[in-house]
């Protein structure tokens, strides 16, 4: 079994970035809170060098998310300008790499629709070869090219800027009538990238629920990817929160038959879009996690709508908490009652060290809304925290076996009140039934 993605102590973390304002914040906590990097190809397509900039500063090891999925989906890759809906420069210019020489593709997004026209064995080759290739041209080319505006010359031939491991494009599990049919899909691509000769190659597995419940189902993707050449695996399971995949037996048993499954099969396995309850699967063979900033803990298909939501990350709970209930939570605790028992950050000592905390929950209401929503200083400052929390959460885990964890939750379940601690609640149940 290669160790492209989570060697070292579990549970490992790769941050996801998704847009070129993520940067900043990562650039600010310290080096060693991500283990790697997992770029949205779209966003290298966007900005390369500003992108290469960043993986160069930092040198950590980074993945590429082709994004396939999106290009099922006209909502992620289009625009509409002047009444007629186009598509995004960034979408196009990606898909048009993506389906050079490909038999039965256009090139042109709104016409291909995704991948379901790609039919024959050498159609799907030339595709995923298209992906690989970008994963390891893009970011290297647009280096020698721009790079020189980001940094000095002396570092322009240092870091190649080359992935770790290369993502086989991907479909999302469940979006057809059959989903078996998607399963081979999936199988196909992630043969086809490991076909190449070009290892390591991770699998992105992503699943929609009513397939994540299907034993059978669990079973025939577990068994086809482990035959695939893949070695690692990044498990998303599509739309569901923390609560719903520990709160449903049916949800749980099935990530979990998966799970073991790949583990079984020799593969290193992940969550994708997993937050700090995906460190309490390592007993069925998840050894790490990706995440965004702040808000990529559980992710859907479509585009989010709207404005950011006023939440700050509780670490007690491990789960982010609306405005409300977070400062009723700490309403009456001193300064030192709250580094205690709900965060000790160097963000959270710093407001304590001025004399409040209420910089996290400073809102605004914008004209025509009827919500408040955080004001840009205090989303900057939640995110941050966010970042901080995540660090110290790890380091904790890392430490813990399981049944120290599940002990830790349950002690949380009894300190805050029942209507805070549903989600640990429920995980604590569910780990010591299962």
């Amino acid at each position: 079994m290669t160790e492209a993605l989570f060697s070292g102590t579990a549970p490992r973390l790769w941050l996801r970035v998704e847009q070129d304002a993520d940067k900043p914040f990562y650039a600010r906590v310290p080096a060693g809170l991500a283990d790697g990097y997992v770029v949205n190809a779209n966003l290298i397509e966007h900005s390369p060098a500003s992108v290469g900039a960043f993986l160069d500063q930092f040198e950590r090891p980074f993945i590429v998310d082709p994004m396939s999925y999106r290009f099922e989906r006209v909502a992620w890759h289009t625009r509409e300008r002047d009444g007629e809906v186009e598509n995004k420069r960034n979408y196009r210019r990606l898909w048009e790499k993506y389906a050079n020489g490909v038999d039965g593709l256009s090139g042109d997004p709104l016409v291909d629709r995704g991948t379901r026209r790609i039919v024959s064995e050498q159609a799907a080759l030339r595709f995923c070869a298209n992906v690989i290739e970008f994963q390891d041209r893009r970011l290297r080319s647009a280096w020698i090219d721009d790079g020189a505006q980001y940094v000095g010359m002396d570092r322009l031939f240092g870091y190649s800027l080359a992935p770790s491991a290369y993502v086989a494009p991907y479909v999302v599990v469940g979006e057809e009538d059959d989903p078996v049919r998607d399963i081979d899909r999936l199988v196909m691509f992630a043969t086809a990238t490991a076909s190449l000769g070009r290892p390591p190659v991770v699998a992105i597995l992503p699943i929609l629920g009513g397939v994540l419940e299907d034993i059978a189902c669990m079973r025939r993707l577990a068994s086809g990817i482990a035959l695939s050449g893949a070695s690692s695996v990044l498990v998303w399971p599509v739309g569901q929160s923390a609560f719903a995949l520990a709160d449903s037996p049916s949800l749980f048993t099935g990530l979990t038959v998966l799970l073991r499954g790949l583990r079984e099969g020799g593969l290193e396995t992940g969550m994708l879009y997993g937050g700090f309850f995906s460190t309490l699967l390592r007993g069925f063979g998840s050894l790490g996690f990706s995440h965004g900033l702040m808000y990529g803990e559980s992710r859907g298909l479509d585009p989010a709508a709207g404005r950011p939501s006023t939440r700050f990350y509780f670490p007690p709970l491990h789960e982010s908490l609306p405005y409300t209930i977070a400062s009723q939570l700490i309403a009456g605790m001193s300064g030192q009652e709250y580094l205690d028992r709900v965060c000790g950050c160097e963000l959270c000592q710093a407001l304590v060290a001025e004399g409040s905390l209420a910089e996290y929950f400073m809102t605004y209401v914008p004209d025509g809304a009827k919500r408040p929503f955080p004001t840009s200083a205090a989303l900057d400052l939640n995110r941050m925290h966010y970042l901080f929390a995540r660090g110290r959460e790890l380091d904790f885990a890392r430490l813990r076996p399981e049944s120290q964890l599940i002990a830790d939750l349950l002690r949380a379940v009894d300190e805050f009140p029942p209507a805070a601690t549903r989600v640990v609640r429920s995980w604590a149940g569910r780990l010591n039934s299962a």
